[in-house]
């Protein structure tokens, strides 16, 4: 094997080697770091909506002539009163509650 041919392979040995220690240091470093990496940030948690949030959006669209509406939209969860919904319950109500009247010409 010539001179060039033995220097490429020791220089291909050398940079897998040093790639694999990288590696081995950013895995090292993660399992004992207190602070999260880029990667292992906490996903943020989604923030509840509020039986004060729901009944502020239900009171405008009823003031806005939708009252009809919002009672129906009451009843499709199974109740007849916003306290009588569940709290699992609140972000479908919301987001149902937030298109009615939209598209409708008063």
């Amino acid at each position: 094997m010539g001179k060039m041919s033995e220097l490429d392979l020791t220089l291909k040995e050398l940079r897998e080697s040093a790639t694999k220690i990288i590696s081995l240091v950013d895995d090292l470093h993660s399992l004992f770091s207190s602070k999260p990496t880029e990667d292992e940030s906490p996903k943020e948690e989604k923030k509840k909506l509020t039986l004060e949030e729901v009944r502020t959006l239900l009171a405008a669209k009823s003031r806005d002539g939708y009252t009809a509406e919002v009672k129906a939209l009451l009843k499709s969860f199974g109740a007849n009163k916003l306290s009588e919904v569940k709290e699992e319950d609140y972000e479908d109500l919301y987001l149902q509650a937030e298109v009615i009247g939209d598209g409708e010409s008063n």
